[in-house]
């Protein structure tokens, strides 16, 4: 099966959850360097860049369930709705538009019959 939907919704998710994630780093990055005094307290600090690892980890778990959706869809899909919600769960909203979007490939690879079983009925 094509699984054309699928593909576009994951490929949008992962393009934003890169621009996030290079966006996160070089203005880390930039505030770090260029102004060191307006850094907040070391707690506030730690908490972004958890938000950025959780960022990366949700990339690389949707380009892994991305390859795997081809040859087994079931477990691409279960990957997919966890790595939604343990990325919405830990950034506390920041990935609200990639989670829902993993959330919903992962819903259509689970619940998508393969061609063959429609031949059949």
């Amino acid at each position: 099966m094509k699984r054309t939907v699928e593909k576009v919704l994951v490929i949008v998710a992962l393009v934003l959850q890169l621009l996030v994630l290079i966006s996160g780093l070089f203005l880390a990055v930039f505030i770090g360097t260029s102004y060191p005094e307006q850094l907040p307290q070391v707690t506030e600090l730690w908490y972004g860049w958890i938000v950025l690892a959780v960022h990366l980890a949700g990339l690389l778990a949707g380009l892994a369930a991305l390859f795997k959706m081809k040859n087994n869809p079931k477990a691409a899909g279960v990957t997919f709705l966890i790595t939604g919600i343990i990325m919405l769960l830990l950034t506390l909203g920041a990935t609200l538009i990639q989670s829902v979007l993993f959330m919903i490939v992962g819903i259509m690879c689970l619940v998508r019959r393969p061609e063959a079983s429609l031949a059949a009925n």
